[in-house]
């Protein structure tokens, strides 16, 4: 018999992220090393030229797009230029000879990918073009391409602010449009950043800027921390290991999430 170290390590599902409209993926690292504890091999991704600054490995640095930049028009463009961004990766560590011995590491059968804002949007397109990709996840952002119109037959999993009715009802159009598991949700006390790392940033230095709470909502950042993670939790267990009950159990062991709507297309278990 071998020993335990000599024992070959079962390959990980792989998880891609991609940031908001010129934001960077640096921004949501905390998600990122969580998701990777939790067994995944995660793939954070810039987008250069729209990120607000991204930095290549030569040391060459290019700078990007302004928030203030942002239309629809300027949406559209980079849903598309990010969808190929995350297709051509995909196709990276699908190639064996581009990583060598760390794809062994790597189980290309289980791909999923989310995101937040723009990156959120950019999670629908990618399911809805690319068959190698499970499932998408979208941290509040309006959704853009073809998947807004057509819709889509891939899982597809939404959490939005704490907003309003108008949002709310904007969500649950796009829900009636996905023809696969679907779930959207609400999060008490949220606002658009509460889903990346400045909360919890800012709770550990116990930093309140004037006004913030119009930018991150009132939810303390560790608790927000902790409630992104079980919902990344329960959407990986859904996608790579058939699991629903973590999923159909948000509502119990989230007091702040509010289910809109919910539909796994299997029973829970």
């Amino acid at each position: 018999m071998g020993s335990a170290s000599s024992k070959k390590r079962a390959p990980l599902p792989i998880v891609i992220f991609s940031p908001g409209f010129s934001s960077i993926r640096l921004f949501s690292s905390a998600q990122a090393q969580s998701l990777a504890s939790q067994g995944n091999v995660v793939i954070t991704v810039d987008h250069p030229y729209e990120g607000t600054v991204v930095e290549f490995p030569d040391g060459t640095v290019v700078y990007g797009a302004s928030p203030s930049d942002i239309n629809d028009e300027a949406a559209e463009k980079g849903v598309k230029v990010r969808n190929e961004d995350i297709s051509f990766l995909i196709d990276q560590i699908l190639e064996p000879s581009s990583l060598g011995g760390i794809l062994d590491g790597f189980d290309t059968s289980k791909i999923f990918v989310y995101g937040h804002s723009l990156g959120g949007a950019t999670s629908a397109q990618v399911a809805f073009n690319d068959g190698r990709v499970l499932g998408g996840l979208d941290f509040d952002g309006k959704l853009y391409g073809s998947v807004s119109e057509a819709g889509l037959d891939t899982p597809l999993f939404v959490v939005g602010a704490d907003s309003t009715e108008e949002a709310a009802s904007y969500f649950k159009g796009i829900m009636d449009k996905v023809d696969a598991a679907k779930m959207f949700l609400t999060v008490n006390g949220t606002k658009h950043m509460s889903f990346v790392d400045l909360p919890l940033v800012l709770s550990l230095l116990d930093f309140a800027p004037p006004s913030i709470e119009t930018v991150i909502g009132t939810i303390d950042g560790k608790r927000m921390a902790t409630i992104t993670d079980d919902i990344l939790r329960a959407v990986t267990s859904f996608l790579f290991k058939g699991k629903t009950q973590p999923l159909c159990q948000l509502e119990d062991n989230v007091e702040e999430a509010v289910v809109e709507e919910r539909d796994l297309k299997r029973a829970c278990h």
